[in-house]
């Protein structure tokens, strides 16, 4: 993705196709007098995961403006934002040792590996992973990541 002469555009030619598109269908009213959005997916050069595009119709709160307008929302799946952890000790009363596993598995990282990073054994590991669940309320380490998901500031 860049920017050329004020337009936002995709390297590659079939998503930016797809760019083109969803702007023109968040620009235009449909038949039913709504205007639509979509979202894709634009694959990275680098091979590392693809952007997510929002592309999204947008009305600004003055009604002055008059004519349609997109909002364009880029999102980099590897930049994604994780609560410190000292959030995560104040609001969940977590030990040191307890936010920074709460954290990597927040990030996707296994048991095995955090034991292994950490050099704590894997008794060690779950001990502190259910304690997490019970300070937490959870009790699934998917439970654990959407919670942490939903109190990013």
């Amino acid at each position: 993705m860049c920017t050329r002469a004020g337009r936002i555009e995709a390297t590659c030619a079939s998503t930016d196709a797809e760019l083109r598109r969803s702007i023109r269908g968040a620009l235009l009213e449909q038949a039913c007098g709504s205007r639509s959005g979509n979202s894709f997916l634009c694959e990275r050069p680098s091979g590392k995961r693809p952007y997510v595009i929002h592309v999204l119709p947008f009305s600004p709160p003055r009604e002055d403006v008059s004519e349609p307008r997109a909002l364009v929302v880029l999102i980099d799946p590897d930049r994604q934002p994780e609560p410190a952890a000292s959030l995560l000790r104040r609001v969940y009363r977590l030990t040191n040792a307890e936010a920074d596993i709460a954290l990597r598995v927040l990030r996707g990282d296994g048991l095995k590996p955090i034991s292994e990073e950490l050099s704590l054994s894997m008794a060690t590991i779950k001990t502190h992973l259910q304690h997490i669940f019970d300070k937490t309320d959870t009790h699934r380490q998917a439970e654990l990541v959407r919670l942490l998901l939903t109190i990013i500031p």
